[in-house]
């Protein structure tokens, strides 16, 4: 039986820390991206306290043009 990928909600935020970083975005400017009323959801995302929503998800792979695995297991591709 394959083993099936576990997601990881504090490597996540991570990830999207580090791709924060490479772009040089602050929070207030992924605020703005996304139209998040609060910055406080892009805290619980960088803190792994919870992740974003699918829709979310997809506008933030689409921004870093990264696929969503890479995004949710920082590689393209599962094993």
């Amino acid at each position: 039986m394959r083993n099936l990928p576990q997601i990881d909600s504090k490597e996540i935020g991570k990830r999207l820390r580090s791709l924060m970083m490479q772009q040089e975005l602050t929070v207030k400017d992924l605020q703005k991206l996304l139209a998040l009323s609060c910055p406080q959801t892009i805290y619980h995302w960088l803190n792994g306290d919870s992740m974003p929503t699918i829709d979310h998800l997809y506008s933030l792979c689409c921004y870093f043009e990264i696929s969503v695995d890479e995004f949710l297991f920082g590689s393209s591709k599962l094993t």
